[in-house]
């Protein structure tokens, strides 16, 4: 009889930052439940004549909400292990380099004015995880990742491997693969084949959306491509804009006014794009999927954060803009109000590192993360919308942006005073300030005198002043 031996292998992960969003509070960025994952990996193998094994992934879920999505639809978490792997980082020559993954066809779009520019997608070659790998990753990680490339934009199970790379190395290289795709939504938890010399051989993804008919995944993705063409035809008919500061904020805009936040937990999808494009309903991580996915077709370098928000797990985006980095938070900027309103705001949108650690805490991340330290396209510094001082002239100037723009309400940002004192200025000056901002022929009148409608960050000293019209 055959003599089997049985290893238990346990790899320490660190936390999945899945967007288990907590409902937002007003005036105040919305936060996600905390969840600890562990995969444990079992290898069983024959000692004469068998050399491979087989280890699956398993979620064992620990929870601080007490309102955890059950959803079979919910993407899994993207983790990274803790084991050291003994592998050099790449040596090869040119030769042996990889070659880069293709470039997805855009949406064509005839320019039309010289502040418009030609939609030009960001390459593969800039996806950040794919950069990462390819500066300090190892070789064994780049080849798995360009194996997952093909084998999943075919929607293929299994991948199998020709090459020599360790259960570490696949593992990381999958977590970066699906952080640069969150296209490939139907991507999750998965189990591996290795052999007696510890290389895994296969690779197959067991996610709830994989074991539905390959037509109907198909269907799904297609929904959702047609579904980002649609929206950037939508909102760039004449091009992207060369300001890519305009093309990053109608972006937001439009995920902000779309997307309903999903208080339940529970919506199907909500972890994903499909949930935030398709159904209208999604998390943080739907939010931030989304916006990394546009962007990148716009032509904008992006990448995902992974983090905490007021102790809850969250994930949100960081843009290239001019060779500098700006953290962006587009769940944030859709709070929900104490009425059940979601309204857009513009508190985390493209602020520095500095700016973010004051509410969100970055861990986690399975790559490195850019300093972000310029304020050049910060939204209240870049727009003219942050003062120094309280009077008239600042009122028709942020209602008349506002106006402008369409937007419900004026937002301020006042580097010496509070919003409060502010509030109190526009309720002695209303009538004046109406007066010389209904003058200036905009579409719309707003109405003066009367009650004031406002939310405040008093950590950033923003106010947010709603408008009335006739």
């Amino acid at each position: 009889m055959k003599k089997l031996l049985a290893i238990s292998i346990s790899m320490l992960i660190l936390s999945g930052f899945l967007a288990s969003c907590k409902p937002q509070k007003p005036q105040n960025a919305g936060g996600d439940t905390e969840s600890v994952y562990s995969i444990q990996s079992e290898i069983s193998a024959d000692d004469t004549n068998s050399d491979t094994t087989t280890s699956e992934n398993e979620q064992n879920v620990s929870s601080q909400s007490q309102n955890k999505p059950t959803s079979s639809n919910k993407t899994p978490d993207k983790t990274s292990s803790q084991d050291k792997t003994t592998s050099k980082k790449p040596t090869s020559s040119k030769d042996d380099e990889q070659p880069v993954p293709s470039q997805p066809m855009p949406p064509e779009v005839n320019v039309s004015g010289e502040e418009y520019k030609q939609i030009k997608p960001v390459s593969r070659e800039d996806y950040h995880g794919w950069k990462y790998l390819k500066s300090k990753g190892t070789q064994g990680e780049q080849k798995a990742y360009i194996a997952f490339e093909k084998a999943f934009s075919q929607f293929e199970k299994t991948v199998a491997f020709d090459f020599k790379v360790s259960a570490i190395e696949v593992n990381r290289a999958y977590e970066v693969y699906m952080e640069d795709h969150p296209e490939e939504f139907f991507l999750g938890k998965a189990s591996y084949t290795m052999d007696s010399k510890d290389n895994v051989i296969s690779f197959t993804v067991k996610s709830d959306m994989m074991s539905l008919p390959r037509d109907k995944v198909i269907e799904m993705k297609s929904l959702v491509q047609q579904k980002v063409y649609d929206i950037i035809l939508e909102l760039f008919p004449n091009g992207v804009y060369k300001n890519e500061i305009e093309t990053v904020r109608a972006v937001h805009d439009y995920l902000v006014n779309n997307i309903k936040y999903d208080t339940t937990l529970k919506a199907d999808h909500s972890h994903d794009m499909y949930g935030a494009l398709i159904n209208g309903t999604s998390v943080c991580e739907g939010y931030a999927e989304s916006f990394l996915y546009i962007m990148r077709l716009c032509g904008i370098e992006c990448l995902m954060v992974n983090g905490t928000l007021s102790n809850q797990s969250h994930v949100w985006n960081m843009i290239k803009l001019e060779d500098e980095w700006y953290h962006i938070d587009v769940t944030s900027d859709d709070p929900i109000l104490s009425s059940g309103e979601q309204v857009l705001r513009f508190e985390y949108f493209n602020i520095t590192e500095n700016e973010i650690r004051i509410t969100h805490t970055i861990v986690g991340n399975i790559t490195d993360i850019p300093k972000a330290t310029s304020t050049k396209y910060n939204f209240f510094k870049y727009y003219g919308l942050e003062y120094s001082s309280i009077n008239d002239d600042v009122f028709v100037n942020s209602i008349s942006f506002s106006l402008k723009n369409g937007y419900k309400y004026a937002y301020f940002k006042f580097t010496n005073n509070t919003p409060s004192n502010a509030v109190d200025h526009y309720l002695r000056n209303s009538k004046t300030i109406a007066a010389i901002v209904n003058g200036k022929g905009f579409n719309k009148q707003i109405v003066a005198g009367g009650s004031v409608s406002y939310s405040q960050n008093k950590t950033k000293n923003i106010l947010n002043l709603e408008l009335r019209y006739k």
